[in-house]
């Protein structure tokens, strides 16, 4: 009888632990998912950036070229 009470104490030990392995496991699955969305987010973000820029980048020269004429 004993050694039954043991043998159940001791499976349930090991449970409790893999099934807070497993939730440990999945929140870190869902924590690495949300960090390479967020990575993801970012990069858009700074092509988005690039791009202002660039086009920023045009908008000057154009206006230079209008202050030239102006100034003529």
């Amino acid at each position: 009888m004993k050694g039954k009470i043991v043998f159940v104490l001791i499976a349930a030990v090991l449970i409790f632990t893999l099934g807070t392995q497993l939730g440990l496991s999945k929140e870190k699955e869902t924590a690495v998912s949300d960090s390479a969305g967020i990575m993801r987010r970012l990069d858009e973000v700074l092509a988005n950036q690039a791009e202002i820029l660039k086009q920023f980048g045009e908008v000057k020269q154009e206006l230079a070229v209008i202050k030239i004429r102006a100034t003529r």
